[in-house]
């Protein structure tokens, strides 16, 4: 499709005539939108900031946290199941 067509806004309902067959808002709405968008995106939501909590550190364990977490007791290792004591039959 070449050419202008002529159409009615989807907002206000004004007559324009578009450029392209997705423009569906005349200049004016379409500026309108256009500003709203860049200020929405420019300010931080700090009210949703605000109320989440700080979230702990991750929790590291195992054989090799020492390793991670200077100043870490290693635990006792645990018995395997497969294992028998000397002298058990």
């Amino acid at each position: 499709m070449s050419g202008k067509v002529k159409m009615r806004c989807a907002r206000c309902g004004k007559p324009f005539k578009s450029s392209g067959s997705k423009q569906t808002l005349c200049a004016d709405c379409d500026a309108k939108a256009r500003r709203a968008k860049a200020a929405a995106k420019g300010q931080p939501t700090t009210a949703a900031a605000a109320s989440a909590p700080k979230a702990p550190p991750p929790k590291i364990v195992g054989p090799g946290a020492n390793i991670l977490v200077p100043g870490l007791v290693p635990p006792p290792p645990e018995p395997a199941l497969h294992e028998r004591p000397h002298g058990a039959p």
